[in-house]
């Protein structure tokens, strides 16, 4: 359970700095229900301030002829007013604390004044620190606190105490410089531990070491605030920050769009963290599409257009037998082939920026499109990869089960040292793609994406030979006489091995890929991505009993794992 602690609250101000549980939260009235540890405070009702006509006069009357007078309402009087002002018909419920938070004696045990405190004046002394004199204003009247230790309060009015829901954020100290134009101007020459650049707003998130500047979330933990690279400097070297990428004109194809990094980037890094602008589930659920675009501002809806369409068909809906284009969607669709033509065009284009744009998140069952993301090309040698940030807000574990909001971030990470001016590209292709050769990678981007891949690695063919190696009576690692044949033999092998796992037939035993992983390493060398396969999908933790049925999602599954020992980095196979 997230510890939370109450602050700024203005109606009760006792109760700022007392840790609190959350409970629920009412969406109708945003506001947080929390639960109190320990006891309520009293109930601060009103209060009396000293009135110098209640001094009590002293024996020199002639010396201190003002303290005679008898003028203005006596301090019975101002505390009867009060209470009828509040409608406190009953004063045995009020307790009377002085100006140092000390109980004094103000009404006897029948809920009436004391006969001191009842005429013009004040006591100047008192015998016990019970009693009230002139030195105990103010006076604070309060009451019992009700049954119950609940309270609605703001979300701003919490903040975390724990440090471990922010932990992913801290990686270096900046100082903040927002002036007074900033929404939150108190940040202002305070010290914060950056986070991830956030490409939705082009801000940086920034955890204040100040823990009275935090905000916080729905769901308790702690909320960044979002400051832009001219407001905060690193620490260390006083130097400005810079947005770390820009979207300019791709070198390999003009009138598309590329991302590239101002700044060096170092391997490991968070180049930056992405929102999801659409999402749709598998199907393409075509009115919810259209409705969240037609929601975007009409920049953001720009953005979305100018993204690539890739091919003029639907490749997550292309079966084995023919692609699914606008005139599949129209003999499917009643509804959609009704519409007008420039309407038609409009969905169609969409649907498949969205296809052609989209990603998985670990996380939904949805497709999703970053918008930025979007904007990073392909490439078999990649020198970035995509990942699912955990949310810093699933650290806040609430005691009522509340779910905590996931954003559905994506984060761009560098595997490599990537320098100031070069393009970011991940790879479109999985692990286990990666090792093929150039024709079948081209081939799985161009029934994917709908483009050639040209690439460094593609260009080069002595990088792409290692994946290409066979044996020969010259050594191993040389291609030999036939090689080629030979590989196309064992190609087609396992194409025909992967058509049966198409068609859901299970296997009863592994011999077939014992005979194609046998037969392979007669000629392949160890690093061969073929054999790789075989040899991974014939493994004893795939069969642990010969002979077993195995289910085909079950191969599906450790295809998918097949190259665990792969370098994503360079695409290329670890040593055997």
């Amino acid at each position: 359970m997230a510890t939370v602690l109450l602050r700024g609250l203005e109606s009760k101000p006792k109760l700022n700095g007392r840790q609190v549980n959350l409970v629920c939260f009412h969406e109708e009235r945003g506001r947080w229900e929390v639960e109190l540890e320990g006891a309520m405070p009293m109930v601060d009702l009103f209060k009396v301030e000293w009135n110098d006509d209640w001094w009590e006069p002293v024996d020199n009357d002639d010396k201190y002829p003002s303290l005679k007078k008898e003028k203005g309402p006596t301090f019975k009087e101002v505390v009867l007013q009060k209470q009828e002002k509040l409608k406190l018909t009953d004063p045995k419920i009020l307790t009377v604390v002085d100006c140092n938070g000390r109980p004094v004696s103000v009404y006897d045990g029948e809920g009436q004044m004391l006969e001191v405190l009842s005429g013009q004046h004040i006591p100047r002394k008192v015998e016990t620190e019970s009693e009230v004199c002139q030195r105990s204003f103010p006076l604070q009247f309060q009451k019992k606190a009700p049954e119950g230790r609940t309270l609605a309060v703001r979300p701003s009015c919490l903040r975390v105490r724990e440090e471990e829901t922010v932990e992913a954020l801290r990686k270096r100290k900046v100082e903040m410089s927002v002036g007074t134009v900033h929404a939150k101007p108190e940040l202002d020459g305070q010290f914060g531990l950056l986070g991830a650049f956030q490409a939705s707003t082009n801000a940086w998130e920034v955890m204040p070491d100040a823990r009275g500047l935090w905000d916080v979330q729905i769901d308790g933990s702690a909320a960044p605030v979002k400051l832009r690279s001219p407001e905060i400097c690193d620490e260390a070297t006083g130097k400005a920050f810079v947005d770390p990428v820009q979207i300019g004109d791709w070198k390999t194809v003009p009138e598309e769009k590329a991302l590239y990094a101002r700044v060096t980037l170092q391997e490991g890094e968070v180049i930056l963290e992405d929102e999801p602008a659409i999402s749709a589930p598998f199907s393409f659920d075509m009115p919810q599409l259209m409705k969240q675009f037609n929601q975007m501002s009409p920049s953001r809806q720009d953005a979305i257009l100018q993204l690539s369409k890739g091919p003029d068909f639907l490749a997550s809906l292309r079966s084995e037998t023919r692609h699914f284009t606008k005139e599949t969607l129209q003999s499917a669709s009643p509804e959609f082939s009704q519409l007008n033509e420039s309407l038609q065009d409009q969905i169609w284009s969409m649907m498949r920026t969205f296809d052609c744009n989209s990603f998985s998140h670990s996380r939904s069952k949805s497709q999703l499109l970053y918008p930025t993301l979007a904007r990073v090309n392909h490439s078999c040698r990649p020198n970035a990869v995509l990942g699912d940030p955990k949310p810093a807000e699933q650290d806040a574990k609430l005691h009522s089960g509340l779910e905590p909001v996931d954003l559905l971030k994506k984060a761009l990470i560098a595997i490599e040292e990537i320098p100031e001016g070069e393009e970011i590209t991940v790879s479109y292709l999985s692990e286990e793609d990666l090792l093929e050769p150039r024709p079948q990678r081209r081939q799985r981007l161009m029934d994917g994406f709908g483009f050639e891949c040209f690439c460094s690695r593609c260009l080069d063919e002595d990088a792409d030979r290692v994946l290409r190696t066979f044996r020969s009576a010259e050594g191993e690692g040389s291609t030999g006489t036939g090689g080629e044949p030979c590989e196309e033999m064992h190609v087609s092998s396992f194409a025909d091995f992967l058509t049966k796992l198409s068609k859901e037939e299970p296997l009863s035993s592994p011999d077939e890929l014992v005979a194609i992983a046998e037969t392979a390493s007669e000629t392949l060398a160890p690093s061969h991505w073929l054999l790789r396969k075989a040899l991974k999908l014939r493994s004893p933790e795939v069969y642990p009993i010969p002979g077993r049925d195995m289910p085909c999602e079950e191969i599906r599954k450790k295809l998918r794992s097949v190259l665990d020992g792969v370098t994503a980095a360079k695409g290329y196979p670890s040593a055997a």
